[in-house]
């Protein structure tokens, strides 16, 4: 996460032939490719997990014996093992790297069944909605048998890109949709939150910042994401 940016558009923008610059890296199975390229470059043998029920994709990989997960979207600070929570019927648990208001995230594996299990990320010490439920052995060897695991959701609550920052918390753009103050950018960096529409100057200052960041010009990743609402049109938040 601090190298390869995550952005949840770019699939949008590919799949009706627009050009995607690298600068904004890719969604969750982009990064997992990344990293089950580098654990087999390693000698680490690694396959994808796709989620029970939705379409996230993560890592599973194998060292002496031993089952690991490895989110790179989790931003998790080491791997979670698998085989300690089923032999143990125990939580496992890991510091993210990412710090949220002197905080740092953490992720948590439990065993939910005889070959099922969750994992959940925590922030400020509450659990967020990011939870993904696995079926241990039900594991691809390549994105290629991913089926499904990149659906283009055409309608969504927001469309981001994020990555973490030098201060050790995510920066993040987004283009949200509220039922009460409409569609609108956001920019988020080192815990400060903006709407362009309410502080105009201040949104432009924090997103050279978040730009020079991504190495991408501002008007240029706003446009990228005014585009996949274009293709795709955003949904509301309830």
């Amino acid at each position: 996460m601090s190298e390869v940016p995550f952005n949840n558009f770019g699939r949008i923008l590919e799949a009706n032939g627009e050009d995607v610059p690298p600068e904004i890296g890719g969604n969750c199975v982009h990064q997992s490719k990344i990293l089950v390229d580098k654990l087999r470059s390693l000698g680490i043998e690694a396959s994808y997990l796709k989620v029970d029920v939705g379409t996230h994709v993560a890592v599973l990989a194998k060292l002496d014996g031993e089952e690991f997960y490895c989110d790179p979207f989790l931003a998790q600070s080491g791997p979670l093992s698998i085989t300690k929570a089923f032999s143990d019927r125990a939580k496992q648990t890991v510091d993210g790297i990412d710090v949220d208001r002197g905080i740092k995230s953490q992720s948590s594996l439990e065993v939910t069944g005889r070959d099922n299990f969750r994992v959940y990320l925590s922030k400020m010490g509450y659990r967020t909605d990011s939870v993904f439920s696995y079926l241990r052995d039900e594991v691809a060897q390549s994105v290629e048998d991913l089926k499904g695991a990149e659906i283009i959701r055409q309608s969504s609550r927001f469309r981001m890109v994020r990555v973490l920052g030098e201060m050790g918390s995510f920066c993040q753009l987004s283009l949200g949709a509220n039922p009460l103050r409409g569609v609108g950018f956001y920019v988020d960096m080192d815990g400060v939150n903006i709407r362009q529409d309410d502080n105009p100057e201040r949104f432009e200052a924090l997103l050279g910042k978040f730009s020079d960041r991504i190495k991408l010009p501002g008007d240029k990743l706003l446009a990228l994401l005014e585009r996949s609402k274009e293709l795709a049109p955003m949904g509301y938040w309830v």
